[in-house]
């Protein structure tokens, strides 16, 4: 290590944040950017070596907001040293330890969430392992979404790795040296069962666990069969399941008080539905009153929680009006945050709303402004970028959230005055979403004329908005700034001139300027897409 403990030159390491037994990692303050990193010191060993540069290969091409980034390597004579995203939160076997086993409803939607980030692994080419699925490997992020940590033993399927995983999780035929994808499966089932019963299955497991339906635990217990080819074939067969039985999983837990009463889960949603019986004794005709006077009650109430649940109400009582959701929408765009509890809310809702609700002409355009509400408003992943100038986690994935409404308003019936727009962004979304892929095959050459001709459109209608917000606004101007900046080299060469960049950064530090920010948030932006447009305006066209 570098003296002062600062290594790479830049990277001052301040305080271990964990260990384990090849490993240290280490919150760290990047003195150049001015930001935290954590960095996971590996102790060079020769049994160490290709652990590491597994694990680096693999999160080099692995994108998912559930699995961390690298974003640069340094080494000194005694470690490597891997600089990665700093992520706040605790791990799984803390809370099991400051809080004791966990109510049905987290464990559904952490069954969901691991589920997903496993499908994702295991349907790469070649397929991912991760190998040691455990709590103390998955962290719980402060908007309560999981991350998987540590991928020092997961491997590409078939490639040989070190390491048979932790006992009591590893599934039978991981310790025999012979996983597959079902082995994950086997310490998802496992992982889940501790959190829920506040210890490992043993040897006289407690086959109904307390507090959780029985369906759900029959999908635990199928996870952890111990001949592999009576688990689940696959992780998308898992997700299949659990939303079978998401309803079931949530009926007896109604532990949600704990969270904002607005905040339902999906299955909660679902759970409200019952309301149905007592729908059926109403007249149609009561049905539509009592429908009109809720809304007609949010929209004279200024108590941001009391307006979202009375339109709750008049969404389950008549969830083929499209008028609830579209004030939902509207709603949730209030304190300028799309939260994922609001994210479950209305998927909840819109699938309760079934086929009835998206074949109507005017569901192009509700899918149309959920697909705006994630692009412009969804709270989730850093707000950093790259020195390459790579869009943040959080621009990130709201785009790729926002991609399939934007794909759903274009292809719903009726269409929608819309749909070109609602085109344009499903472009960009989609450019951004594929391009680490499309780099990496080198199939990206004829993607950044048509990439420019979208985010031009898109420039002017951000211009003519004057409903978004002064910080969404600011945020997309930026962007603009740093993909002209960051796919310079790739526009020029598809036949984009210097001047029409010139022109393209001009309009957006104009945009930019002409905005009156009322934040010390919204100042700070317009000032840095200010100064970054003089600074890339130097190096481009005197610094060639």
């Amino acid at each position: 290590m570098a003296d002062c403990g600062i290594i790479g030159g830049k990277y001052r390491l301040q305080r271990l944040l964990g260990s384990g037994g090849t490993a240290e990692v280490y919150l760290a303050w990047d003195i150049r950017l001015q930001k935290y990193w954590a960095v996971k010191k590996i102790r060079k060993a020769p049994g160490n070596q290709r652990m590491l540069e597994r694990e680096t290969e693999l999160l080099g091409w692995l994108d998912h907001p559930a699995l961390p980034r690298i974003v640069d390597r340094t080494e000194d004579c005694d470690a490597v040293y891997l600089v990665m995203d700093f992520i706040e939160g605790e791990t799984l076997e803390h809370l099991l330890k400051r809080e004791g086993p966990q109510e049905g409803v987290r464990i559904w939607e952490w069954a969901r969430e691991l589920a997903e980030v496993l499908d994702y692994l295991h349907t790469r080419q070649p397929p991912v392992l991760y190998r040691d699925l455990k709590p103390a490997n998955i962290l719980l992020q402060k908007e309560g979404r999981l991350k998987l940590v540590d991928l020092g033993i997961a491997s590409a399927d078939g490639r040989p790795a070190e390491g048979w995983g932790t006992r009591g999780y590893a599934a039978p035929e991981q310790l025999r040296g012979n996983p597959d994808c079902r082995s994950d499966i086997y310490c998802l089932g496992v992982t889940l069962y501790r959190m829920a019963a506040g210890k490992l299955p043993g040897r006289h497991p407690v086959k109904r666990i307390p507090g959780m339906s029985g369906k759900l635990s029959k999908i635990l217990w199928k996870c952890m069969e111990h001949q592999k080819e009576k688990r689940f074939y696959s992780s998308r067969e898992l997700l299949n399941s659990l939303e079978k039985c998401r309803e079931n999983s949530f009926r007896r837990n109604r532990a949600l008080s704990k969270r904002r009463k607005w905040a339902l889960s999906a299955a909660s949603i679902l759970l409200v539905c019952a309301i149905g019986a007592v729908n059926g004794r109403l007249e149609q005709k009561e049905k539509e009153e009592t429908y009109r006077q809720w809304i007609e009650r949010a929209e004279r109430t200024v108590d941001q929680e009391e307006k979202e649940k009375l339109i709750r109400q008049a969404i389950l009582l008549r969830p083929d009006h499209m008028e609830g959701y579209l004030m939902l929408v509207e709603s949730f765009k209030a304190d300028e945050s799309f939260s994922t509890e609001e994210e479950k809310l209305i998927l909840a809702l819109v699938e309760a709303g079934g086929s009835k609700l998206k074949e109507q002409a005017e569901y192009a355009d509700l899918a149309f402004q959920v697909g705006k509400l994630y692009w412009y408003y969804y709270s989730y992943g850093k707000e950093e970028w790259s020195e390459a100038g790579i869009a943040s986690d959080n621009e990130l994935t709201r785009m790729k959230a926002a991609v399939p409404w934007f794909e759903a308003a274009v292809k719903a019936q009726g269409g929608s005055v819309q749909r070109k727009m609602a085109g344009i962004y499903r472009e960009v979304g989609s450019f951004y979403r594929d391009l680490a892929v499309r780099v990496r095959e080198g199939t990206e050459e004829g993607q950044y004329l048509s990439f420019w001709k979208n985010m031009n459109v898109l420039l002017n209608e951000v211009r003519q908005d004057n409903g978004l917000p002064e910080t969404a606004r600011l945020e997309f101007y930026r962007m603009c700034v740093r993909a002209a900046a960051s796919y310079q080299r790739e526009l020029l060469s598809e036949g984009v001139t210097d001047g029409e960049l010139l022109v393209f950064r001009l309009e957006t530090t104009e945009a930019a300027g002409a905005v009156n920010p009322s934040t010390e948030r919204g100042r700070a932006l317009r000032d840095e897409i200010i100064e970054e447009v003089k600074i890339i305006g130097k190096e481009t066209f005197y610094g060639r």
